[in-house]
């Protein structure tokens, strides 16, 4: 079953034409992956509806929405922090 949800949000992505993402490594740029609670969720910012995903391979970090449509859109470190204020201070955001 998973297998046909990642071919249907592939699917849905070209239809919809939504913005490509510059993916940090193969690994997060699997949908398997980045959506299906492989990637760890950092962050969460209930007002505006996201999340904010760190792949466990490459440690890029990745804003998409917590439910609906995919809108998936790769931050950098100091973008993360500002957009997710809640962000953990540690210095451990890449989980290395």
């Amino acid at each position: 079953m998973t297998e046909w949800l990642v071919r249907i949000s592939s699917f849905a992505r070209r239809v919809r034409g939504t913005r490509s993402v510059d993916y940090g490594c193969e690994y997060c740029a699997d949908d398997g992956n980045l959506l299906f609670g492989h990637a760890t969720q950092v962050a969460t910012d209930e007002e505006r509806g996201f999340i904010l995903l760190r792949c466990p391979r490459c440690g890029a970090l990745y804003e998409n929405t917590a439910g609906g449509f995919d809108e998936t859109r790769r931050l950098t470190e100091s973008e993360a922090r500002r957009v997710f204020p809640t962000l953990s201070r540690s210095g451990d955001i890449r989980g290395r």
